[in-house]
């Protein structure tokens, strides 16, 4: 159970019951904000093979929605870029890119929840972070009624500011098990990593799915999963291939997906070590910078800056802390982050990994707590209005854990 920020409980209640439960709206770096169903003129570059447009949709997470309009223009979704993800779970827009492709081309696309409010030439494409912030609308069913003072008194509490976890989407939808896959990747049992990609069905939604992972579990063939694996798991799939093939290249099974997807295993599992190290500096209450902590200032916005992080000369140093996403360049650790580390069994070093190059991870730093700013709540009955704007990479759903739940035990 990861550390509150807050000791007040929250107003119960569930999030995502609705798409339209949940509203992003993402801000430009030059401060524009992409309201829903709002359309925007942007001058185009005079010269450039680059389209920026704004992405609204509903249903669809950001790659879904980019490999569908790649499909209808008969282009590979290479050609696409974004400044960031956004969820599947909600009504978002956000900038994206796209190479060689027209503006005219975007805007007379016709995809259902699917809509084009902008675009415009442009002289490059985009890059992940390439955004101001994200404004979040939040609606919650079954809130406990009249909670506004009780909403009121966890904002006192967390002072414009909540733990800055990686959400639980983070660590994979269903069967919630990205993160245990890059711990065995880490740890060199790539056998282990790529069984539990392919069979590990516990919170496996689809029936035909769950049938078939432990079909494979049980009967541990390849060739034969080939026959009776779904379509749709086409991730799945390229690795059974593989394995036919070259029985026991759990390497080269693993390195069969594509680098995102692998990769997403290495990072989630920074991930979890991340929320470790944060929920025990939250329980300590050790949240002000000490010395060789590692700190950043603050951008334009108000927001932490975690690119220009650097060490503290004293405690209590002004900034943002920050704790480390540990990689095979990760120096410096404190005892209770080695401790940590000497119980998962693996050194900053283990994410150089020799056998899968590829994956290796560098490590970074994050902040520790993320600004709430622009926060707004109000109910009606049992819907409870949450409304805030949040730094890129900050999970909304991390903040609404300080208000909903109990905080027993």
């Amino acid at each position: 159970m990861q550390a509150y920020l807050s000791k007040e409980p929250g107003i119960g209640g569930t999030i995502k019951n609705r798409l339209e439960d949940f509203l992003v709206e993402e801000m430009m770096p030059d401060g524009t904000l992409l309201k829903l169903d709002k359309k925007v003129s942007h001058p185009s570059s005079s010269a450039g093979d680059f389209t920026h447009f704004i992405l609204q949709k509903k249903g669809w997470n950001t790659v879904q929605a980019l490999n569908e309009m790649g499909a209808r223009l008969n282009c590979g979704p290479k050609r696409f870029a974004y400044a960031g993800t956004k969820d599947r779970r909600a009504i978002t827009t956000q900038l994206c890119s796209a190479w060689q492709i027209t503006p005219d081309q975007l805007k007379a696309l016709k995809l259902r929840d699917l809509q084009i409010n902008g675009a415009w030439r442009a002289k490059s494409g985009l890059q992940l972070g390439d955004l101001a912030a994200n404004l979040f609308t939040i609606i919650v069913r079954g809130a406990k009624p009249r909670s506004s003072a009780r909403a009121k008194k966890i904002s006192k509490e967390l002072k414009g500011a909540f733990p800055n976890y990686f959400g639980e989407q983070r660590f994979g939808s269903g069967r919630a098990n990205t993160h245990i896959i890059g711990k065995l990747i880490i740890r060199g049992d790539l056998e282990a990593a790529a069984w539990n990609y392919l069979a590990f069905s516990e919170g496996e939604e689809n029936p035909d799915a769950h049938r078939a992972r432990e079909r494979l579990a049980k009967e541990r063939d390849y060739v034969e999963a080939l026959e009776y694996f779904p379509h749709h798991l086409k991730y799945e799939r390229s690795m059974l291939r593989h394995l036919a093939e070259f029985k026991n290249d759990y390497a080269g099974a693993l390195l069969s997906l594509p680098r995102g997807i692998a990769l997403m295993f290495v990072h989630a599992y920074q991930s979890q070590l991340f929320n470790a190290l944060l929920s025990a500096r939250i329980s300590r209450g050790e949240l002000k910078p000490a010395k060789e902590d590692w700190v950043c200032p603050a951008s334009k916005l108000g927001f932490p800056d975690a690119g220009k992080a650097k060490r503290a000369a004293k405690d209590n140093e002004k900034g943002f802390l920050c704790l480390p996403l540990i990689g095979y360049e990760t120096t410096g650790l404190a005892e209770s982050q080695e401790s940590l580390l000497r119980r998962e069994g693996i050194t900053p070093k283990s994410f150089l990994l020799k056998s899968l190059p590829e994956l290796s991870a560098r490590g970074g730093s994050r902040p520790a707590l993320a600004p709430l700013k622009r926060f707004s709540f109000a109910q009606k009955g049992d819907a409870a209005t949450f409304k805030f704007l949040l730094q890129p990479g900050a999970y909304a759903t991390s903040a609404m854990r300080e208000f909903l739940d109990e905080k027993k035990g």
